[in-house]
């Protein structure tokens, strides 16, 4: 038997000896407690962040060019101050025309580097003239071996003779060789690399270009809209 009013378990009694109250006839047991769940949260929620895909950043062949600029910009004042050392006349003009070949391509290479759509066309007229340079530049360097040659004609053996115009020949077509291949080179990287074209952002760089309208440009990595914007 319980009490009706704090269910306390009674003997045999008209009072209950916890509260006090009086017991009625037939006391009923004390309705059992009421589960009340404790108050749901809502879980937070974790986002991910944006991982920016790799041919967005500088990266491969494109910091080898970052480095090669930084290496003409620190070296062209070196070799112009050597110019001024070195030579004098014709000579002298020669090669600081050199010299400005030398650095022409951190042109293309920064605007390359600033997502700028022109540097495709700038790279093709400054390789262009380099090469015709390289040509002008050894052909008159045969002229002046020709001419050393006369001058030492009565203390030069013939075999030596020979050997020294058949050696500048070989050395002008070898130079004018490579400046053709490092040409045609860079040509195919910046026409056909995926990474050139995800970085870019779009393919208005080849659309511009005189050169290359009519090449189908690579599909990018990702979409062009996710690309981010040109940093200055």
């Amino acid at each position: 038997m319980f009490c009706a009013h704090c269910g306390t378990d009674l003997p045999e009694g008209k009072y209950c000896p916890s509260c006090g109250k009086q017991q009625g006839s037939a006391a009923t047991p004390p309705p059992p407690p009421v589960y009340v769940p404790p108050p749901s949260y809502p879980l937070p929620i974790y986002h991910m962040p944006l991982q920016q895909h790799p041919y967005k950043r500088v990266g491969g062949m494109l910091t080898f060019l970052m480095v090669l600029m930084i290496l003409a910009i620190a070296s062209t004042p070196l070799v112009l101050l050597m110019d001024f050392i070195n030579f004098r006349g014709i000579v002298l003009v020669i090669e600081l025309i050199s010299t400005v070949f030398i650095a022409l391509p951190i042109v293309y290479m920064a605007q390359l580097l600033k997502r700028d759509h022109k540097f495709l066309l700038n790279f093709h007229i400054i390789a262009g003239a380099s090469i015709v340079w390289t040509v002008i530049r050894q052909v008159i360097a045969l002229f002046q071996a020709d001419a050393w040659t006369n001058e030492m004609m009565p203390f030069v053996d013939p075999t030596v003779e020979f050997l020294i115009q058949g050696f500048s020949i070989f050395l002008i077509f070898f130079t004018i060789v490579i400046q053709v291949m490092w040409f045609i080179l860079w040509r195919i990287y910046f026409t056909r690399s995926v990474r050139v074209r995800t970085f870019m952002g779009s393919d208005q760089y080849m659309t511009e270009c005189l050169f290359t309208r009519k090449i189908t440009p690579p599909q990018p990595a990702v979409p062009d809209e996710q690309a981010p914007p040109p940093f200055d």
